[in-house]
């Protein structure tokens, strides 16, 4: 089975199922067929995507000292409050979901609320805010972690035909605070009085 890109063509994932030879083909291939699409959904490397909540209107906005984002995912998936949320970009060679992909993580977060099928994240680390936009690929680690557990094809091959995952260099995404700006300026002031007393002497 192969799966492809609508749009470009590019081979996304392919795998495939031995069936028993002793068994007619009728019988099992309902539950091979089901077994690698099963397989298919467990390597997407992303979850969810970046909305723009209607009533904000922003991407990214802003709440007290943090920055928070909306994400969208299936109605399936498993997600709770603190879970840990991946910005992510795919890119490489065919297949892109196995072993020609690489994951690249831009930003990291955890959940702070869900309803239904809508994430609220606050964003902990970012690489650059101006990357976090409408339909960005998201990843929940634990619950790709589950889908890997639940419906990936137990083979030898597994680990080696997974994308690569790399994290980019993050800055944390809330600005510095007034508080902490004085009192680094306070100490840094005092510091440079002592010094020019103990130069004085």
């Amino acid at each position: 089975m192969v799966a492809y890109n609508g749009e470009t063509g590019v081979t996304l994932w392919r795998n495939q199922f031995q069936l028993h030879p002793s068994m007619p083909i009728n019988d099992q291939i309902e539950g091979a067929a089901l077994k690698l699409i099963r397989d298919f959904v467990a390597s997407v490397p992303y979850q969810g995507f970046h909305i723009v909540d209607p009533l904000i209107g922003k991407a990214v906005f802003e709440e007290g000292r943090a920055m928070y984002a909306k994400v969208e995912i299936g109605t399936d998936a498993v997600v709770q409050k603190g879970d840990a949320v991946q910005w992510v970009r795919l890119t490489g060679s065919s297949p892109l979901f196995q072993e020609g992909g690489q994951v690249t993580v831009i930003a990291d977060g955890i959940v702070t609320d869900v309803e239904r099928d809508i994430l609220t994240v606050e964003i902990r680390r970012v690489t650059d805010l101006t990357l976090l936009r409408e339909k960005s690929l998201v990843r929940l680690p634990k619950e790709h972690q589950r889908l890997q557990e639940n419906y990936a094809l137990k083979d030898r091959f597994k680990k080696q035909l997974s994308p690569e995952m790399l994290v980019a260099e993050m800055k944390p995404s809330a600005p510095e605070s007034n508080e902490k700006r004085s009192l680094l300026t306070s100490i840094a002031a005092i510091a440079s009085i002592a010094a020019l007393i103990l130069l004085a002497f």
